[in-house]
């Protein structure tokens, strides 16, 4: 019990916080090691009242005979009804978050009910989960419970007096559906993951020095370079003005902005858009960052992670560098919103989606899914690659009527300037990736994205549903920029 239930399910769901919190893999270790010398001790508590007291009913018989019935009989709805279904949904949110790299169709959802700024969503991982979790011989494995209470004697507890002798029997659901309902809770307690792709399977190894070319440019890199973060990926080094040591890097240690947020500065799904932001507001975020203002939302999403890594290690210099070039670059948008209720099967890879057109079509859902046009291009790290961000049908339509806002919510483009292309106040933010904008408008809500700029869009954004922050994300990403 000690290993499956404490060490099991722990040591895949919160070693990434833990060690992002404390910052230091020894404290990870010292932390493990006290809760052990804590299960342990439990279970020495429970191995002794079992010594002392051999009846069958485990804590129910223990706290029935040292504290009296109507704390056994409390007991009994409360493992029934909240302490089993949550333990069993800790393993089935866990298990939908590691398997939905592997099998993206199992967090298709199948239906989601939208309730405020909280969405509850039913997929075929939920159900799956709870079934795989479940243990033979335990009363959750039936269908139908049934649970017969006895009280035989008078208890005084709290002013409260019981005297009863009588035998009452209830038919309780089933603890497998209950646990679908807590994992369902769950879900919507964590970020979508949907939105957070893994980095999927590994490309084929190729041999580092081969050479790779780009159809329209002249220069050539190899595997090697194309992996290396410490240096940008420059096939067109006649498109934008000379790179500034920060974002072009120098080989070395230090990462190079325009590795992941290219020479011109379009960036890709999985990380911002930078060319055409304000000065102002790029050095605004890079603080926020490194002073601990903006937070990942996901700890398992890598590109935050790094990018918080990087706001960490940045001189001023050469943040304000970086901002100056970007800030005078200008943004081209290179993604389709396609509006459709099924879509190529996605697959997890880089950190946005493959589109397999080979297997059969998927529900769409309420989410949103982003890739790549031609894959090839996109691994290459070419500034001109397309994109296809899947929305669901009517959320461009439902975004539009959004952003003009209403009795308690602003119209966006009082900060974002009537066609969102930016103002004083508010960065620009039409044609940006639908995926990019989303995780944005879910930080600012969640609270893991604050600062001097954020104090305007967090109400905004709490007062939105996630249904309502996809039709956003739709809208402004279908707008030219």
């Amino acid at each position: 019990m000690v290993v499956s239930t404490i060490i099991g399910t722990g040591i895949f769901l919160v070693a990434g916080p833990m060690a992002r919190v404390a910052g230091s893999v020894d404290l990870v270790f010292i932390a493990w090691l006290a809760g052990t010398v804590i299960a342990l001790s439990g279970m020495l508590c429970f191995a002794e009242l079992g010594a002392a007291l051999p009846h069958t009913g485990g804590l129910f018989a223990y706290l029935t005979r040292g504290l009296g019935p109507l704390w056994g009989f409390l007991f009994g709805w409360a493992d029934s009804f909240l302490m089993g279904p949550a333990a069993l949904a800790t393993l089935a949110a866990g298990f939908m978050e590691f398997a939905g790299f592997l099998l993206p169709g199992l967090n298709a959802p199948w239906l989601t009910v939208h309730s405020g700024h909280v969405a509850f969503t039913l997929s075929v991982a939920q159900p799956l989960a709870a079934a795989l979790t479940r243990r033979s011989g335990d009363p959750c494995g039936h269908s139908v419970l049934l649970l017969q209470v006895r009280t035989d004697s008078t208890c005084r507890r709290s002013g409260v007096t019981m005297a009863a002798r009588h035998q009452t029997p209830f038919i309780l659901g089933s603890l497998v559906f209950g646990s679908f309902l807590f994992a369902t809770a769950a879900q919507c307690a964590v970020p979508p993951l949907w939105a957070f792709p893994g980095m999927g399977a590994s490309s084929p190894a190729i041999s580092p020095i081969r050479e790779e070319h780009l159809p329209g440019s002249r220069q050539s890199f190899t595997a090697a370079q194309l992996v290396n973060r410490g240096e940008a990926v420059d096939w067109f080094p006649a498109a934008h003005p000379p790179m500034p040591t920060p974002v072009r890097g120098d080989g070395g240690r230090a990462f190079g902005c325009g590795f992941c947020h290219l020479p011109e500065g379009v960036g890709r799904p999985e990380n911002a858009p930078l060319a055409g932001m304000p000065f102002r507001y790029l050095l605004q975020q890079l603080h926020d960052m490194s002073a601990g203002a903006r937070k990942l939302v996901n700890d398992h999403f890598v590109p935050g992670a790094l990018m918080l890594q990087v706001a960490r290690e940045t001189s001023t210099s050469d943040a304000e560098a970086a901002a100056r070039y970007f800030s005078r670059l200008r943004y081209t948008n290179r993604v389709k919103v396609i509006e459709s209720d099924r879509i190529p099967r996605p697959i997890a890879h880089g950190f946005v989606y493959f589109f397999d057109r080979t297997s059969p079509s998927v529900p769409l859902g309420e989410r949103i899914v982003e890739g790549p046009d031609d894959p090839g291009r996109f691994e290459l790290r070419d500034p001109r690659t397309t994109y296809t961000a899947y929305v669901p049908i009517g959320s461009v339509a439902r975004g539009a009527a959004l952003v003009k806002g209403n009795a308690t919510r602003p119209r966006c483009a009082l900060c974002h300037g009537p066609e969102l292309r930016g103002t004083s106040v508010g960065p620009p933010i039409a044609g940006r990736h639908p995926t990019y904008i989303f995780r944005q408008l879910y930080a600012f809500a969640s609270g893991t994205r604050d600062g001097a700029d954020a104090m305007l869009m967090k109400p905004v954004a709490e007062s939105l549903s996630r249904r309502d922050m996809i039709a956003l994300a739709a809208y402004v990403g279908s707008l030219p920029p």
